[in-house]
């Protein structure tokens, strides 16, 4: 009995004394970071099920923040919805299609010989670091190369993992393509209608902040595609005609992988500035080689120096490590589809966490001198 006695004061002791308040606040924050994660895994799921939906709808999302702003400027000057969505997309298509025929056979014919010299280059270097002073095995390097070819079949092969036949692929593309062009259509012609219809599911006191948060992501979609387009733009000509300047060939898919790698920040830029330099190596040895890495690491500098802070400002605050974690979680989650993705939604993260933060400051700030005001007395101001 006096030992039952004793455990049940020890018990009725442990039960009265506080909780620690670092233990409280991590179990508070630890039970809603589970009904988050939850949620996350429930939206991947869904998402993934309807993937053949969700991409088209992404992907017209960035070429409607593109071909918008021109339209709206044409219903700003008189023009009718429909005809100024028309014209924008009409112009849009011609100049996609123009390029496409007068780029596209040569290019074409000329990827064999890069995927070849690429290939050429990459056993130079390998020959080169396992014959120098690094003492690297051959069988080590090529343990490592054809561990990232798996890793980006794999991620290829996860966007068509369901599709087992070349005219399947083509009726899928070719789906894919015409449900972007309508989808495209209609964010262009009703953009604004179809975010007022979504800003009336929320309840009243809420619209305010859906509006200007939805305001801020349009807006930083908008400046990132227009960003990275102008962006790759002046990085495939700048690449191309430093290569056509030095000699070495194949200079058009070379420009062309440059474009393409301006869509894959920091990424893409190592990645087709490396093909670049494999290349020269081949064709037109160690100078050239050395004058293309030159060529490569001085056009990566003005981008990041000059170009994006210019053309993209602050709209797109995010730190470069930012940008690597989102591109990398983003190719691990869905491979080429999440890396081409990972940086505008990481954006409009980003720029939604700084205004609900900022909101959130303001709103402690007003709580806080209603409860001065309410302590010393002062009648609170009756809201206008």
């Amino acid at each position: 009995m006096p030992g039952s006695v004793a455990r049940t004061r020890v018990r009725e002791v442990v039960d009265e004394r506080p909780v620690p308040p670092l233990l409280e606040f991590a179990a508070a924050y630890s039970r809603r970071l589970l009904l988050v994660a939850a949620a996350a895994v429930v939206f991947g799921y869904v998402v993934v099920q309807l993937s053949g939906v969700v991409l088209p709808v992404l992907v017209a999302g960035l070429v409607t923040a593109l071909l918008y702003p021109p339209a709206a400027w044409l219903r700003r000057r008189g023009w009718p919805r429909i005809l100024a969505t028309v014209a924008v997309m009409a112009a849009a298509l011609a100049l996609v299609v123009g390029l496409l025929s007068f780029v596209g056979p040569a290019a074409a014919s000329q990827f064999d010989e890069l995927v070849d010299g690429a290939r050429s280059g990459l056993a130079q270097v390998t020959a080169l670091l396992t014959e120098g002073p690094l003492g690297i095995s051959e069988a080590e390097i090529q343990e490592r190369v054809g561990a990232a070819i798996d890793q980006v079949r794999q991620n290829l092969g996860g966007l068509a993992g369901r599709v087992v036949s070349g005219a399947l692929i083509a009726v899928n593309l070719f789906a894919g393509l015409l449900l972007v062009l309508f989808l495209v259509f209609f964010m262009v012609k009703d953009g604004d209608r179809i975010a007022e219809w979504f800003l009336h599911l929320p309840r009243t006191e809420w619209r305010a902040d859906a509006r200007e948060l939805g305001r801020r992501a349009c807006e930083v979609i908008v400046v990132y595609m227009r960003g990275v387009v102008t962006v790759a733009v002046i990085d495939a000509v700048l690449i191309g005609a430093g290569l056509l300047a030095i000699g070495v060939p194949l200079v058009l898919p070379l420009a062309i992988v440059t474009f393409m790698g301006a869509f894959f920040p920091l990424i893409g830029a190592i990645a087709s500035g490396a093909l670049a330099v494999l290349v020269a190596l081949v064709t037109n040895g160690f100078v050239d080689a050395a004058l293309v890495l030159g060529l490569v690491v001085v056009v990566q500098q003005l981008e990041g120096n000059v170009l994006y802070p210019l053309l993209v400002g602050r709209s797109l605050s995010l730190h470069p490590l930012a940008i690597l974690l989102a591109l990398s979680a983003g190719t691990v989650l869905a491979g080429v589809v999440g890396a081409l993705f990972a940086v505008p939604i990481a954006a409009v993260i980003s720029t939604s966490g700084s205004y609900l933060h900022a909101r959130g400051r303001r709103q402690r700030e007003e709580d806080a001198a209603l409860r001065q005001r309410s302590v010393e007395g002062v009648p609170s101001r009756a809201p206008s």
